[in-house]
């Protein structure tokens, strides 16, 4: 998983979610951050957080001329979703298996016009709802957490 800058604070934020990200790389997912994202972690508290969770492991960076490009067709999006995106194609051309993790409205629609496979916060908390590692009203918590926070989805 790809992760972005708003889904990692959002988990570790908004929700005190260090722990789920644990478990998400225990059902055998890899969270992955890419160097521009890790550059976004800029509030002190945040990045301490995120250096907390040995589970979120450092990417290569993107290649400098695809985010150039990218940057130019999609100029509203910022440098850790136009990383995130960028990696999603090269994986995405290499047969890797990959899940960009974006949920910022722009970002998504640029990764679903690219064809990257996608998912957000609030489809990280169902993966954990499905996987039996959370139940029902904690993922209903979990999720009215991320949005008074200020996250968007579709069901609320």
């Amino acid at each position: 998983m790809l992760m972005d800058t708003s889904s990692l604070i959002g988990f570790l934020v908004e929700i005190d979610g260090a722990d789920l990200l644990r478990q998400l790389t225990s059902l055998g997912h890899e969270l992955l951050v890419c160097p521009s994202v890790d550059a976004e972690l800029r509030r002190p508290a945040t990045r301490a957080k995120a250096r907390a969770v040995k589970e979120l492991v450092s990417c290569a960076a993107a290649d400098p001329d695809a985010l150039g490009r990218l940057k130019a067709r999609y100029p509203g999006l910022g440098s850790g979703e136009v990383e995130v995106i960028a990696l999603g194609i090269r994986y995405k051309a290499s047969q890797i298996e990959y899940l960009c993790v974006l949920d910022d409205k722009s970002a998504r629609e640029a990764a679903q016009e690219l064809e990257l496979m996608l998912i957000g916060a609030v489809g990280l908390i169902e993966i954990l709802l499905k996987a039996g590692r959370i139940d029902a009203p904690t993922a209903e918590r979990l999720v009215l957490a991320l949005v008074t926070g200020g996250f968007r989805y579709r069901g609320h």
